[in-house]
Order: structure tokens, then sequence, then C-alpha cells
């Protein structure tokens, strides 16, 4: 079951309703919680867990296919599910009006360590790179997200009329990017050069600004509005 672009929605909706299902007291969800962003010891040691837990995903994605249910790169969802679960757990005990440029200090060491630890497998056998991926994947997933997250709440944090744009148009933007992508590359093809990233330049940029310029016009529309 291959859903393109659409299967990170197709996952969300899936998450969503698992959780409803699981978490039914709508005022349990809404309390807000004044406690401690968590000991950096307790980050790491839940990033050590998601291995073991990335293994069986990844193992079922290799027995069951890539697209297995709609749910593209299965070896990947054990991050998805974490960072589901931490982001609800984050409004709920208001974390993010915790994080300091200490925690995005300490998300890039963790990433930092993961990725040198990747490239070191990798030096002594190519065949650990897959492994090290899974090894790598938790810490990769927390330590970026905190670092990220910080940068965006101290220097992105405002809203004017250009941000609102293009938050209301993004999500059309992400569903319908690849018609911009397919049409800019197919015009490029015969230019195109043996430097990946000139090709991801000449590509990447054009697509963009046409697949938010489609989105724009396509959230003007009444009934199309309503969905996006």
């Amino acid at each position: 079951m291959d859903l393109g672009v659409t299967w990170f929605c197709w996952t969300l909706i899936v998450f969503s309703i698992v959780y409803s299902i699981v978490v039914n007291n709508k005022a349990m969800v809404e309390e807000r919680i004044d406690s401690p962003f968590p000991a950096v010891l307790i980050i790491i040691v839940f990033a050590f867990i998601l291995i073991p837990l990335n293994n069986i995903f990844l193992y079922l994605q290799n027995v069951g296919g890539y697209n297995l249910m709609g749910f593209r790169s299965l070896g990947n969802f054990p991050a998805y599910m974490a960072m589901f679960c931490l982001g609800i757990q984050a409004y709920r005990y208001q974390r993010l009006d915790k994080l300091t440029v200490k925690h995005a200090s300490v998300g890039i060491c963790i990433w930092l360590f993961a990725f040198i630890t990747m490239f070191y497998l990798h030096a002594i056998n190519s065949e650990y790179a897959s492994s090290s991926y899974v090894l790598i994947r938790g810490f990769t997933a927390i330590g970026m997200s905190m670092f990220v997250l910080y940068v965006f709440k101290t220097f992105f944090n405002k809203n004017n009329d250009w941000t609102k744009w293009l938050s209301r148009t993004a999500f059309a933007a992400y569903v319908f990017q690849d018609i911009a992508l397919y049409s800019v590359a197919k015009i490029y093809q015969p230019l195109m050069t043996q430097t990946p990233l000139i090709n991801f330049v000449v590509v990447g940029i054009p697509s963009v600004i046409i697949a938010f310029a489609l989105a724009g016009v396509i959230c003007k529309t009444p009934k199309l509005k309503e969905i996006f």
C-alpha cells in the first residue's frame, strides 16, 4: 500500500486514533502540570531503550516490505512514536517553556556522539552501516529535536502575515510537492549536471516556490480550503 508523500498523514491519523482510545479523559489531556525538564541521564537512557525497538521494527520492515500497511520505512517508527508521545508530554508538562541553551547543547552533543559512532563502525566494517544506523536513530531524533526546537523557540517564535500564510498553506504544499518536483525536474533534465548540489539547488528551490504557490491557489478554493 503506497500512499506516496501522504503516508505521513495516514501515520498521524493512526497515531491520533490510538491515542484517543488509550486516553479518553479530556480533563487529564488539558491539565497543565509544572514539571522540570528530564535529566540528561534519563534522555540518554531513553535513547538506548529505542535501540532494541528499532531492531524489531526494522525486522518487520524487512519481512513485510517498505510500505507495510501504508507505513513507509517501518524501521523508523520507534523514533516517530517516541516523538509523538514526547510532543504530547511537552505540552502537558510545559517542557518547551523550560528548554534552554543547555538542553540545545546537550542535544547537539548526543547527536555528534551517535554520528561519530556510526562513521567509526562503518570505517571498521561497511557491513556495520545498517546496524549502526539503527543504533543512532533514537539519539539523532532526540538530540536534533532538542537543538532545533530551542533555536526556533528563541529566534523564530514570531508571527507576521507572511509566516501565517506559509503556515496555512504548508500542508497543501506538502501533499502536492510531487507535482512541482516532477515538473521542474522534467524541464531541467536535459541540462542536468554531474554535481548533485547544483541539481538540488536548481530543482529544489523553484519546486518549493511552485509547491507553495499551488497550495496558495488550492487553499483559496472554498471546498478545498475546508480540507487543507
